[in-house]
């Protein structure tokens, strides 16, 4: 009922993230929250839930990015990752990676009028 869309990570395996991209109105509001156990732990390993076939880290950059030239990201957040699970910081440094790309694509967007 309130438009959600599910896009599955198979989905974006298949389909590229083109099968999520679509599904945002141009000039839409967004808040983006990034569950780190949709990553694949071979990026993510510092997660409750690790699950192999989550979406890898080309993937979630470019994810990031088509939301910064598709829509307005109003806020990101990354959520669900699990420092003491994390193996030689490869988590740490994936998030901290992935908040300096949203970061990049927040100040790229286009000024969005009203």
């Amino acid at each position: 009922r309130y438009g959600s869309r599910f896009v599955t990570a198979r989905e974006v395996h298949a389909h590229g993230v083109e099968a999520a991209l679509q599904h945002i109105p141009e000039g839409a509001r967004v808040v983006v929250t990034l569950d780190c156990d949709s990553l694949d732990p071979s990026i993510m390993p510092g997660v409750a839930a690790r699950t192999p076939g989550g979406v890898n880290y080309t993937q979630a950059t470019d994810l990031i990015a088509g939301l910064g030239k598709r829509a307005r990201i109003a806020g990101f957040d990354l959520v669900e990752l699990y420092p003491p699970a994390d193996i030689d910081g490869l988590s740490a440094l994936t998030a901290a990676r992935l908040l300096v790309n949203a970061i990049g694509a927040i100040v790229r967007q286009p000024r969005w009028e009203g």
